[in-house]
Order: structure tokens, then sequence, then C-alpha cells
């Protein structure tokens, strides 16, 4: 598995179909970033779009959450805080490679108001349906 995970090899859709499963779809629960992965590939086939395109158009845009970004490549943003590895360093640790292949599990980058514009959207009935917000709470498998 560590060849997948390099700067100049991503998972493809032939990696993710050797992959397999732990057991059938629907009948338990197990989580795993390598899941949302696979969902993101997912989600890009059907769309026919990118993934950190699909990501703007549905929920940055129509929130208005104008600074934040899906992280496949960290470049320095204006203002944006970063962490630093110890006191001693005098440069941000910005992350020096793709993000890409983990990108489906989650480094997005929102800042404060942008944040609370995803809630409060999250809440609306503008932006999810009621039974969008009920699946969200259901306790994994029925």
């Amino acid at each position: 598995m560590k060849e997948l995970i390099t700067e100049e090899r991503e998972f493809d859709d032939h990696d993710i179909n050797k992959i397999g499963f732990n057991f059938p779809p629907g009948s338990d629960f197990e989580y795993s970033n390598s899941g949302y992965v696979i969902l993101r590939r997912i989600a890009e086939v059907v769309s026919g779009k990118m993934y950190s395109d699909l990501i703007a158009q549905l929920i940055f845009e129509p929130l208005q959450m104008n600074s934040s970004r899906v992280a496949a490549h960290i470049t320095a943003i204006p203002g944006f805080a970063v962490g630093y590895k110890d006191a001693y360093q005098k440069e941000p640790d910005l992350i020096k490679y793709s993000l890409r292949v983990v990108d489906g599990a989650g480094p997005i980058y929102f800042t404060s108001p942008d944040l609370k514009r995803l809630i409060e959207g999250i809440y609306s009935q503008k932006f999810l349906l009621k039974a969008s917000r009920d699946n969200m709470r259901l306790d994994g498998v029925k």
C-alpha cells in the first residue's frame, strides 16, 4: 500500500477496485478515511468534475464561503493561520506534497466566518432538506 501514496502517484480506479470489502455493503459500519477517498472518486465519476470543483459549486458558492478551500495542494493564503512544527521554526509548516490522494477524507480549510456559514447552512431549510439533516444524525447501520 505504501507505494500508492506518493507525490508522483495517486489512487486510480484500478487501485480502488483491488481494495475489496470487509463486509457486504449496508450490513455493518466501520469508520475509514479510505471510504471517503472512494466516495470522492465516485462523486467525480458521476459528476464529471474534480472533487474540489464539486465542493465549491455545491457548498462553498451557495453558502458564500469565499475563504474556504479543498486543500489538494497547499499554497500560502494571505491572512491564513498555519501551524509551526516547533517554536524555533521561522517559516509556516505548509504541507509540501499533494493532498489530492486523500482530499475526500477532509483536508478542507475554513475561516471562522465561513465555518459559521456552513453550520447555519446545514440547519437552514434553504440548503439541506430536512430528510438530509435527519439522515446525518442516524446511528450507523439499521
